[in-house]
């Protein structure tokens, strides 16, 4: 793996972290000692990612645009919003993977959550909550652009929300619980610095709900049986 880390010398603080996992060539020969070394740990962790979790009543597709069209982002927000109780969720997809209809296993659990996030939740007026929405917004060609769940923003031309409503059409009032992952909290790598003040603010009450997205989704897929995923558009564009 390669990490390229930007460092500001003068301020003396990380401004940004990248990493990125290089393919083994082909060329390169397995170490003979590795093997057998690790052989009880692959084959513990092999059963593991067989067992299952929960069914689905139909094929989960990652693809499409996260809080308008895509199945993976709806499902981990929805199960993420079941967890936390809150009433609204910025999430997005964190892979590419998909998942047939019928039996799902841990391992389709690790495919969904290839990394571990814990889940926050913060209490955020309506202005904030617009100002986030706008700002992952801005930032939808990236992989770790959030959708929008448990609320509707629409959209003028310039990329500004024009109105946000609760998912019954009903305005928001008074502070609303909004729940992230712990990466986009950080502010995803100086991505989201709008997102990263809001939380902080001693008003927001930021707190912690004691578990990951892994078993957050575990939780939710054992619950529900069959797990039946459809996608709402929350962000309504003028093209729309």
């Amino acid at each position: 793996a390669v990490a390229t880390v930007r460092v500001d010398t003068e301020k003396h603080r990380v401004v940004q972290i990248e990493s990125a996992l290089l393919p083994t060539a082909e060329t390169v020969v397995r170490d003979r000692g590795a093997a057998p070394a690790v052989g009880r740990w692959l084959r513990e962790t092999q059963a593991f990612s067989q067992r299952s979790v929960g069914l689905l009543s139909a094929p989960l597709s990652a693809e499409g645009d996260v809080g308008v069209s895509c199945e993976t982002s709806e499902l981990l927000s929805a199960a993420i919003a079941e967890a936390s109780g809150a009433k609204v969720v910025i999430h997005g997809r964190l892979s590419r993977h998909g998942v047939a209809a019928g039996k799902v296993t841990e391992g389709d659990i690790f495919e969904l959550v290839p990394y571990e996030n814990s889940i926050g939740v913060a209490m955020l007026t309506e202005r904030q909550l617009m100002a986030i929405i706008e700002e992952q917004v801005a930032k939808r060609e990236s992989y770790v652009a959030c959708g929008l769940y448990g609320a509707v923003a629409t959209f003028d031309g310039g990329g500004k929300v024009t109105h946000l409503v609760d998912r019954d059409g009903r305005p928001l009032s008074g502070r609303v619980a909004v729940a992230f992952n712990s990466y986009t909290l950080a502010g995803a790598g100086g991505r989201f610095p709008v997102l990263h003040k809001a939380v902080r603010e001693e008003d927001a009450r930021l707190r912690d709900i004691g578990i990951g997205t892994h078993e957050v989704l575990r939780r939710y897929f054992g619950k529900h049986r069959p797990v039946e995923v459809k996608v709402k558009r929350w962000y309504q564009f003028p093209t729309d």
